[in-house]
């Protein structure tokens, strides 16, 4: 860590249908679908949640509060990381009175979407056990329950 980076530890639970990042010592709650899409809420909400400029490195710790999650949560964020950082998905400012995101030029509620579907598909394999979802063909807006 460097001299000016800040770090925040998130403590991850599992609920049913979707997950929590609760952050440890600061404000706030994220929470995501699934795993890519929790990680993507933390990025875009981690220099908020330490009241420091987006300028400022911040390092995120992910700590499961079950252990029954810690294999699932640690593979999932592992692929997240293996993503170059410039495609993996990041959560977008949300119009909430229009339902729809800040900037026009983002048509979902994240960035690289693609990159997103990916990552929940990697997830859905481990936790199946190598078995792919059957809905790879379906069209983006089935695949994910956020849309």
């Amino acid at each position: 860590m460097t001299r000016h980076e800040q770090h925040l530890k998130v403590e991850v639970l599992k609920k049913e249908g979707y997950w929590v990042g609760l952050p440890v010592d600061a404000p706030g709650s994220m929470s995501g679908d699934t795993l890519p899409q929790l990680f993507a809420e933390v990025e875009y909400s981690k220099h908020t949640c330490l009241w420091v400029p987006n300028a400022v490195p911040v390092s995120v710790e992910y700590v499961a509060a079950d252990s029954a999650i810690r294999a699932e949560l640690n593979a999932a964020y592992a692929a997240y990381m293996a993503v170059p950082p410039h495609l993996r998905p990041r959560a977008v400012s949300w119009d909430h009175d229009n339902d729809r995101p800040l900037n026009p030029t983002h048509t979902g509620p994240y960035t690289n979407p693609e990159q997103l579907r990916y990552l929940e598909q990697l997830q859905f394999c481990e936790q199946n056990g190598g078995h792919a979802k059957t809905d790879v063909g379906a069209p983006a807006s089935a695949q994910s329950a956020r849309y």
